[in-house]
């Protein structure tokens, strides 16, 4: 995703800042830090990395050293001292732990994943440092208190911890007897997508988000398949999944204020805001791009059309721009979660979207 350096101002924190310093800003992540607001990871042009924004002190998610540790917030550009000068590619943050790859295939990680009933005193939280292993990967997602990595060879690697499963600081291979071409973390699930087209699923599935009725706590760690086929990407929100199909369709299951899915879509008998089975996501056109952001427990999706923007969420399906890119779906807030970083060029120039910042 790429945008103009004049639409770096479309979010409050950046349009704080020097025009000197937008100009040194090469590419960033926005996140949203519950209850609290936005926090920004950028590079600079020279590799240095820099937080901005919400921070949190039971988190650190912007993962500052030094006198801006475990600070709440910082309104001005902080570097971030072990994740500058080492060619990060892919940021992914998420409401205790935060990720990075960088360019040789190195996970770092960092934030907060012990036990929510620890006394803030108590807490381990982890300064960014690279994740011990002897795999290279080309893919990193986080859930809650999760990081799930995704190698050059097709293999899945998650560290941290899902409600019951504890404890996974050295990591586990989540096994489909598939090799795996992308995959998406929710808050606390993830879901792959094989090579064939196929699509499984691995963690909670309490709100229907890995497609299935009928999840048991001991279903955590088994694999199970989703009964979809063509995916050709998969893009996880807080508490669902969606899967946009070859044809141009998108699909969804799991829990959210609007799922986007269709009003005859199977909903649960005791819950009708759950979509436990995927169901068609009710855009008009054929899907060429989709996209998620969190914001908080919300799970804000977009998708672009050949002729129209369109976004859902906090609303049903609307119609918000005309032949635009995705990323002015998410100008003035949370990128999306598994877009890595956005790019800023310079030279681009786009005329102004025909919608606001924010969304009701």
């Amino acid at each position: 995703m790429i945008i103009s350096q004049h639409e770096l101002d479309r979010w409050d924190l950046f349009a704080s800042l020097d025009d000197s310093v937008k100009q040194e800003i090469s590419e960033f992540f926005v996140f949203f830090v519950h209850s609290h607001g936005y926090g920004i990871l950028y590079k600079t042009s020279g590799d240095d990395v820099y937080g901005l924004g919400w921070n949190g002190k039971t988190t650190n998610l912007l993962g500052l050293s030094g006198d801006s540790y475990r600070s709440d917030r910082t309104t001005k550009p902080v570097r971030v001292q072990n994740l500058s000068g080492i060619f990060i590619k892919y940021f992914c943050v998420d409401e205790f732990v935060g990720a990075a790859l960088d360019s040789n295939g190195c996970i770092c990680w960092w934030g907060n994943f012990d036990d929510d009933e620890k006394d803030d005193y108590e807490r381990n939280i982890k300064l960014p440092e690279k994740i011990p292993s002897s795999h290279r990967f080309k893919k990193v997602s986080c859930g809650t208190h999760m990081i799930v990595g995704l190698t050059f060879k097709g293999e899945v690697f998650v560290w941290g911890r899902i409600f019951t499963i504890s404890e996974l600081h050295e990591g586990i291979q989540i096994r489909l007897g598939h090799l795996v071409s992308s995959l998406s973390c929710g808050g606390h699930h993830v879901a792959m997508l094989a090579e064939n087209g196929q699509v499984y699923t691995w963690g909670d599935g309490s709100w229907g988000q890995r497609g299935y009725r009928n999840f048991l706590k001991c279903d955590e760690i088994l694999v199970r398949r989703v009964l979809l086929d063509d995916v050709v990407s998969v893009n996880c929100g807080v508490w669902c999944s969606y899967f946009l199909t070859r044809q141009g369709h998108v699909w969804a299951c799991g829990q959210n204020i609007d799922l986007g899915v269709m009003e005859d879509s199977e909903r649960d008998e005791e819950d009708d805001s759950i979509v436990s089975r995927p169901s068609k996501v009710n855009v008009p056109a054929p899907v060429i791009d989709l996209g998620v952001a969190w914001e908080s427990e919300l799970s804000i999706g977009a998708g672009q059309t050949a002729n129209s923007l369109y976004i859902w969420g906090s609303t049903p399906v609307r119609e918000v721009a005309v032949a635009a890119p995705l990323v002015e779906a998410f100008l003035g807030r949370a990128t999306p979660h598994d877009q890595g970083l956005i790019r800023v060029n310079k030279e681009l120039t786009r005329d102004a979207p025909s919608f606001g910042s924010k969304y009701d």
